[in-house]
């Protein structure tokens, strides 16, 4: 059975100003509340009941959603569910922005990014803050303890340097004669600064790539130079809110979203999916 009447002025110009979909949702619409059908009713007062307002609403498309009111009810209607879907990610997306700190530090975190020019920054000011500012000798150690920790494109050449400072170290260590003492001091000092510059260019890669991964682990967990919640509040943090919303929808669900707005209807016949407000 089909709830249009085709015969009715109101349904025709519907159907001039809106497309199919809509004017469907809105004949189901009326039927369920009134039990009659558009157009054809007259209220107690013998006029001719009639929608009340509608118009285009949200930016997910042309044609895609409207805010209805009609029989005293108003609804937001949407196409069908991807179109609903849309909208309750882009109301999430939307806060997100806007206030991030309403939302658990635990599920931004997943979200978090550093761009890679901040990364680099970043990675470069870390270097010049724990690595040169060291003494020679500790930059040798700490670089040592580095390629054993962690895996890095300068291992080989690193290794290699410190090699030969201990070798010359050795030598100082054995060395009697003061000419050569001075000599050997000379060159360890040359090899402990080829070896800090280096340190610090590895440092700075490992930073940059720590950051650009898991910038919360970097800062929260390795450094504890900020909470969770701190972290996200630093400008240089970026949240990817459209990643997050889309994360949390498909996680909770469309209604949950949505019931920010009303109560979500089932879906119509038509395949549309109506809110009463």
């Amino acid at each position: 059975m089909s709830y249009v009447t085709y015969d009715s002025d109101e349904v025709e110009e519907m159907r001039e100003e809106f497309p199919e979909w809509f004017v469907e949702a809105i004949e189901e619409l009326y039927h369920e509340h009134t039990g009659e059908i558009l157009g054809d009713e007259e209220d107690d007062e013998g006029e001719l009941v009639s929608v009340e307002e509608a118009h285009q609403k949200y930016e997910v498309g042309s044609g895609e959603a409207y805010w209805l009111e009609i029989a005293s009810y108003e609804y937001d209607v949407f196409k069908d569910f991807d179109v609903a879907e849309k909208v309750a990610i882009n109301y999430l997306k939307r806060m997100i922005e806007e206030e991030p700190e309403i939302f658990r530090p635990e599920f931004l975190q997943r979200h978090m990014y550093v761009t890679p020019t901040d990364a680099r920054i970043i990675g470069s000011e870390e270097a010049d803050r724990y690595v040169h500012e060291m003494g020679l000798e500790e930059a040798v150690e700490m670089a040592e303890i580095f390629i054993r920790d962690h895996d890095s494109p300068h291992e080989s050449e690193l290794s290699n340097l410190i090699d030969e400072y201990d070798k010359l170290d050795a030598q100082y260590r054995d060395e009697d004669d003061e000419d050569r003492i001075r000599e050997l001091e000379e060159e360890m000092e040359s090899k402990a600064e080829e070896i800090q510059d280096l340190f610090g260019l590895a440092y700075s890669e490992y930073v940059e790539e720590r950051l650009l991964k898991d910038p919360v682990g970097y800062f929260v967990d390795e450094l504890g130079v900020y909470s969770k919640e701190e972290l996200f509040m630093q400008h240089f943090i970026g949240i990817d809110a459209e990643d997050a919303a889309e994360d949390a929808v498909m996680s909770d669900g469309v209604e949950h979203y949505l019931e920010h707005f009303g109560e979500l209807v089932t879906e119509l016949r038509s395949g549309a999916v109506a809110l009463e407000l």
